[in-house]
Protein backbone atom coordinates (compact mmCIF):
# COMPACT_ATOMS: atom_id res chain seq x y z
CA UNK A 1 0.00 0.00 0.00
CA UNK A 2 1.29 3.30 -0.91
CA UNK A 3 1.70 6.14 2.06
CA UNK A 4 0.38 9.35 1.59
CA UNK A 5 2.62 12.11 2.38
CA UNK A 6 1.83 15.80 4.02
CA UNK A 7 1.32 18.15 0.83
CA UNK A 8 2.76 21.80 -0.13
CA UNK A 9 1.88 24.07 -2.54
CA UNK A 10 3.84 26.26 -4.17
CA UNK A 11 1.91 30.26 -4.36
CA UNK A 12 0.13 31.59 -7.76
CA UNK A 13 2.36 32.84 -9.97
CA UNK A 14 1.66 36.13 -11.63
CA UNK A 15 -1.58 35.93 -14.12
CA UNK A 16 0.89 34.93 -17.01
CA UNK A 17 1.59 31.86 -14.64
CA UNK A 18 3.39 29.73 -17.44
CA UNK A 19 1.16 27.12 -18.23
CA UNK A 20 1.65 28.00 -21.92
CA UNK A 21 4.66 27.25 -23.45
CA UNK A 22 7.18 28.84 -26.36
CA UNK A 23 8.10 26.76 -29.54
CA UNK A 24 8.63 29.15 -32.00
CA UNK A 25 12.21 31.24 -32.46
CA UNK A 26 10.09 34.27 -32.76
CA UNK A 27 8.76 34.25 -29.58
CA UNK A 28 11.78 33.51 -28.16
CA UNK A 29 14.32 35.89 -29.62
CA UNK A 30 11.18 38.77 -28.71
CA UNK A 31 12.43 37.72 -25.15
CA UNK A 32 16.46 37.48 -25.62
CA UNK A 33 17.40 38.69 -28.33
CA UNK A 34 17.00 39.05 -32.00
CA UNK A 35 19.49 36.69 -33.13
CA UNK A 36 18.24 33.88 -31.93
CA UNK A 37 15.86 33.96 -34.24
CA UNK A 38 18.01 32.97 -37.05
CA UNK A 39 20.09 30.45 -35.03
CA UNK A 40 21.36 27.42 -37.57
CA UNK A 41 20.85 24.98 -34.51
CA UNK A 42 17.32 26.21 -33.76
CA UNK A 43 16.18 25.64 -37.49
CA UNK A 44 18.27 22.26 -37.73
CA UNK A 45 16.53 20.52 -34.58
CA UNK A 46 13.10 21.36 -35.50
CA UNK A 47 12.44 17.97 -36.61
CA UNK A 48 13.91 15.61 -34.33
CA UNK A 49 13.99 17.71 -31.24
CA UNK A 50 12.14 20.97 -31.67
CA UNK A 51 13.20 23.91 -29.01
CA UNK A 52 10.40 23.62 -26.50
CA UNK A 53 9.88 26.25 -23.00
CA UNK A 54 7.61 27.11 -20.79
CA UNK A 55 6.92 30.81 -20.48
CA UNK A 56 7.40 30.62 -16.91
CA UNK A 57 10.98 28.93 -17.41
CA UNK A 58 11.73 31.78 -19.95
CA UNK A 59 10.84 34.08 -17.66
CA UNK A 60 13.75 33.25 -15.46
CA UNK A 61 16.80 33.75 -18.46
CA UNK A 62 18.43 36.69 -18.16
CA UNK A 63 18.08 38.45 -21.69
CA UNK A 64 21.43 39.45 -23.72
CA UNK A 65 23.31 36.70 -21.42
CA UNK A 66 24.34 33.84 -24.57
CA UNK A 67 25.92 31.50 -21.34
CA UNK A 68 23.14 31.95 -18.79
CA UNK A 69 22.81 28.23 -17.54
CA UNK A 70 18.93 28.01 -17.36
CA UNK A 71 19.31 29.34 -21.83
CA UNK A 72 21.93 26.52 -22.46
CA UNK A 73 19.43 23.54 -20.70
CA UNK A 74 16.93 24.66 -23.34
CA UNK A 75 18.41 26.25 -26.99
CA UNK A 76 19.61 23.94 -29.51
CA UNK A 77 23.08 23.21 -30.60
CA UNK A 78 24.79 22.67 -33.66
CA UNK A 79 26.71 19.78 -32.15
CA UNK A 80 22.88 17.85 -31.85
CA UNK A 81 23.21 17.78 -35.67
CA UNK A 82 26.15 15.66 -35.92
CA UNK A 83 25.58 11.72 -36.44
CA UNK A 84 25.47 9.62 -33.52
CA UNK A 85 27.18 6.36 -32.30
CA UNK A 86 24.41 3.99 -32.00
CA UNK A 87 25.07 4.00 -28.16
CA UNK A 88 24.00 7.53 -28.01
CA UNK A 89 20.70 6.76 -29.28
CA UNK A 90 19.80 4.95 -26.45
CA UNK A 91 22.81 5.67 -23.91
CA UNK A 92 20.87 4.34 -20.75
CA UNK A 93 20.30 1.25 -22.58
CA UNK A 94 16.26 1.49 -21.27
CA UNK A 95 14.87 -0.19 -24.87
CA UNK A 96 16.59 -3.70 -23.93
CA UNK A 97 15.27 -3.29 -20.31
CA UNK A 98 11.51 -3.00 -21.83
CA UNK A 99 9.14 -5.65 -20.55
CA UNK A 100 6.20 -4.18 -21.90
CA UNK A 101 6.10 -1.17 -24.19
CA UNK A 102 5.38 1.50 -21.25
CA UNK A 103 7.64 -0.50 -18.22
CA UNK A 104 11.14 -0.38 -17.80
CA UNK A 105 12.74 -2.82 -15.28
CA UNK A 106 16.32 -2.17 -14.09
CA UNK A 107 16.36 -2.75 -10.73
CA UNK A 108 14.77 -5.62 -8.86
CA UNK A 109 11.80 -3.93 -6.95
CA UNK A 110 11.41 -1.34 -9.22
CA UNK A 111 9.61 -0.52 -12.05
CA UNK A 112 9.33 2.67 -14.34
CA UNK A 113 6.08 3.41 -15.83
CA UNK A 114 6.52 5.75 -18.94
CA UNK A 115 2.99 8.22 -18.12
CA UNK A 116 3.63 10.91 -20.64
CA UNK A 117 5.49 11.43 -23.88
CA UNK A 118 5.17 15.44 -23.64
CA UNK A 119 7.22 17.62 -21.09
CA UNK A 120 7.06 21.02 -20.54
CA UNK A 121 10.53 22.13 -21.72
CA UNK A 122 12.83 19.60 -23.95
CA UNK A 123 15.94 19.23 -21.85
CA UNK A 124 18.78 19.68 -24.60
CA UNK A 125 20.80 17.31 -22.36
CA UNK A 126 17.40 14.73 -22.28
CA UNK A 127 18.59 10.89 -22.29
CA UNK A 128 15.62 9.75 -23.86
CA UNK A 129 15.25 12.28 -27.09
CA UNK A 130 15.95 9.52 -29.22
CA UNK A 131 13.32 6.77 -27.64
CA UNK A 132 10.07 5.63 -29.13
CA UNK A 133 7.57 7.29 -26.15
CA UNK A 134 5.10 7.86 -28.08
CA UNK A 135 4.94 4.29 -29.81
CA UNK A 136 5.16 2.92 -26.73
CA UNK A 137 2.48 4.57 -25.43
CA UNK A 138 0.24 3.73 -29.23
CA UNK A 139 0.83 0.19 -27.96
CA UNK A 140 -0.53 0.57 -24.79
CA UNK A 141 -2.71 3.41 -24.57
CA UNK A 142 -4.61 2.43 -21.25
CA UNK A 143 -1.05 1.13 -19.54
CA UNK A 144 -3.22 -2.58 -19.50
CA UNK A 145 -0.54 -4.50 -20.31
CA UNK A 146 1.99 -2.45 -17.86
CA UNK A 147 -0.93 -2.91 -15.07
CA UNK A 148 -1.23 -6.59 -15.59
CA UNK A 149 2.72 -7.15 -15.47
CA UNK A 150 2.88 -5.40 -12.51
CA UNK A 151 0.06 -7.08 -10.66
CA UNK A 152 1.51 -10.39 -11.28
CA UNK A 153 4.66 -9.44 -10.00
CA UNK A 154 4.63 -8.93 -5.99
CA UNK A 155 8.33 -8.53 -6.06
CA UNK A 156 7.65 -4.79 -7.19
CA UNK A 157 7.41 -2.51 -4.08
CA UNK A 158 8.24 0.75 -5.98
CA UNK A 159 6.83 2.58 -9.11
CA UNK A 160 8.31 5.99 -10.69
CA UNK A 161 6.39 7.15 -13.14
CA UNK A 162 8.45 9.17 -16.00
CA UNK A 163 8.22 9.76 -19.40
CA UNK A 164 8.36 12.82 -20.75
CA UNK A 165 6.76 14.46 -18.23
CA UNK A 166 3.78 12.45 -15.95
CA UNK A 167 2.63 15.83 -14.58
CA UNK A 168 1.60 16.78 -18.23
CA UNK A 169 -1.07 14.70 -18.26
CA UNK A 170 -4.52 15.79 -16.71
CA UNK A 171 -5.68 15.46 -12.88
CA UNK A 172 -8.27 12.62 -14.45
CA UNK A 173 -5.41 10.79 -15.92
CA UNK A 174 -3.23 11.18 -12.78
CA UNK A 175 -5.75 10.03 -10.68
CA UNK A 176 -7.25 7.38 -12.75
CA UNK A 177 -3.23 5.88 -12.90
CA UNK A 178 -2.60 6.55 -8.92
CA UNK A 179 -5.92 5.12 -8.21
CA UNK A 180 -5.07 1.93 -10.54
CA UNK A 181 -1.41 1.56 -8.74
CA UNK A 182 -2.66 2.20 -5.39
CA UNK A 183 -4.86 -0.89 -5.50
CA UNK A 184 -1.44 -3.00 -5.54
CA UNK A 185 -0.84 -3.83 -2.37
CA UNK A 186 2.41 -5.38 -2.85
CA UNK A 187 3.90 -1.83 -4.31
CA UNK A 188 4.71 0.46 -1.30
CA UNK A 189 6.31 3.53 -2.76
CA UNK A 190 4.96 5.82 -5.98
CA UNK A 191 7.59 7.97 -7.33
CA UNK A 192 7.38 10.45 -9.87
CA UNK A 193 9.68 12.08 -12.17
CA UNK A 194 8.87 15.69 -12.94
CA UNK A 195 10.45 18.74 -13.61
CA UNK A 196 7.14 20.71 -13.27
CA UNK A 197 7.51 22.41 -9.84
CA UNK A 198 10.52 24.19 -11.72
CA UNK A 199 9.84 24.90 -14.93
CA UNK A 200 5.71 25.69 -14.16
CA UNK A 201 5.29 25.98 -10.92
CA UNK A 202 1.56 26.92 -11.57
CA UNK A 203 0.87 22.95 -12.39
CA UNK A 204 1.18 22.36 -8.60
CA UNK A 205 -2.28 23.20 -7.20
CA UNK A 206 -4.84 21.32 -5.01
CA UNK A 207 -6.30 19.78 -7.60
CA UNK A 208 -3.04 18.07 -8.83
CA UNK A 209 -2.81 16.65 -5.05
CA UNK A 210 -6.21 15.73 -4.58
CA UNK A 211 -5.52 13.52 -7.90
CA UNK A 212 -2.57 12.12 -6.12
CA UNK A 213 -3.78 11.51 -2.87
Amino acid sequence: MITKLERTLNPPEQPDDGLAVVTAPEDLADRLGAALATDPAITRTRGHFPMRVSRSFLNRITPGLPHDPLLLQILPQLAESDPLSPGLLDPLGEIRLRTSPRLIRKYHGRALLLASAECSVHCRYCFRQHFPIRDAIREDPDCEQALAELRADHSVREVILSGGDPLTLSDRRLATLAARLAALSHVATLRIHTREPVVRPARIQETLMQALL
